[in-house]
């Protein structure tokens, strides 16, 4: 993210390694416009969002940025990061990932009895550009956040 907001960002110029995501937008709009996210519309409850505002880290004041974050497209490409570490599980459709050197896609005719066999852990402190799958070196891990990816999906209705 490139930001350019004098009145605001008053540390310009600088390069920060907290984390954020596309959902931490509407948060940090809600927080400059110092509004509150309605709990309800047309009488229909609201979800609380996912996101956490950016503020503190453009003013500089708070370098972490958000420590868990989750995601999911269409139900099928899942992830969760914690931290440096990075749990992904691609579309078991089609299990690839482009970007990665010397990875060719390989077609799953079938949904994989057990999903949780498809996730990849990364730590993206020493392999940004996610190469080393580090599942079979720590299961623990890899349980303990395929777990946290699974009540997030249900406490979000991921389908």
């Amino acid at each position: 993210l490139i930001a350019y907001w004098p009145k605001v960002i008053t540390k310009g110029g600088g390069i920060t390694g907290a984390n954020g995501h596309v959902m931490d937008i509407m948060a940090t709009c809600i927080d400059l416009g110092k509004a509150n996210y309605p709990k309800s519309y047309k009488g229909r409850p609201l979800p609380t969002p996912e996101g956490h505002s950016l503020l503190p880290i453009l003013q500089g004041t708070d370098c972490k940025g958000q420590q868990t974050m989750y995601w999911n497209r269409a139900g099928l490409w899942r992830a969760v990061r914690e931290g440096k570490w990075k749990l992904v599980s691609p579309d078991y459709t089609m299990q690839y990932n482009p970007w990665r050197a010397n990875r060719k896609g390989r077609a799953v005719q079938r949904p994989p009895s057990n999903p949780d066999t498809l996730w990849e852990l990364y730590d993206m402190e020493d392999d940004r550009t996610e190469v080393r799958n580090l599942a079979s070196e720590h299961p623990g891990r890899v349980r303990r956040m395929a777990e946290m990816y699974r009540r997030w999906a249900k406490r979000v209705s991921v389908r």
